[in-house]
């Protein structure tokens, strides 16, 4: 039998694609740009075939791909369209497979300043889900929360738990 011709990079985000097809969205939590922060769902009809996956965020103005620099960007839909390494928000280079979820840093504008933000993170949704569905099994275990070093102080202070209806697996 003939190996296959296509290269390890096709073949990384193909199995990457993979995993994106399950997952169909991520979500980025933790940037100081809260129009950014949220769901980005796979568009698996935008890309290269056997190349990195594209992302829509959820307010449709918002783009997350690989550049052509091998970085992961959030732009508008031009710069993704081009693989433009431009937008406000980026990884580093990263190897070929490693989804959004997967990359350790990220650097956001802020002040029109490139800075490293520890807590930027991307999330595979289900991840988020599974997440919220322990917290909200913690607090009812515990129902009063302690809140202390929030970035503003008023935060700071006990809360009580109340159970509302909510979709299994968002936020209580």
């Amino acid at each position: 039998q003939r190996p296959s011709h296509r290269s390890t990079a096709s073949a990384k985000w193909t199995a990457a694609e993979c995993v994106v097809r399950q997952a169909r969205m991520v979500e980025l939590w933790g940037s100081p740009m809260d129009a950014v922060n949220g769901v980005y769902e796979y568009m698996p009809s935008v890309g290269e075939v056997q190349g990195p996956p594209v992302f829509q965020h959820f307010n449709k103005t918002r783009w997350l791909y690989v550049a052509t620099t091998g970085s992961w960007w959030i732009g508008t839909f031009d710069s993704m369209e081009q693989r433009c390494p431009k937008g406000c928000m980026c990884s580093g280079p990263v190897a070929a497979g490693t989804l959004p979820h997967e990359v350790p840093s990220w650097e956001v504008v802020i002040e029109k300043e490139w800075k490293h933000h520890e807590g930027a993170r991307f999330f595979l949704s289900q991840s988020v889900a599974l997440a919220w569905q322990h917290c909200t099994i913690s607090a009812f275990q515990a129902s009063v929360v302690s809140v202390s070093d929030a970035t503003d102080v008023y935060i700071d202070g006990l809360y009580d738990f109340v159970p509302l209806d909510s979709t299994a697996g968002r936020s209580p």
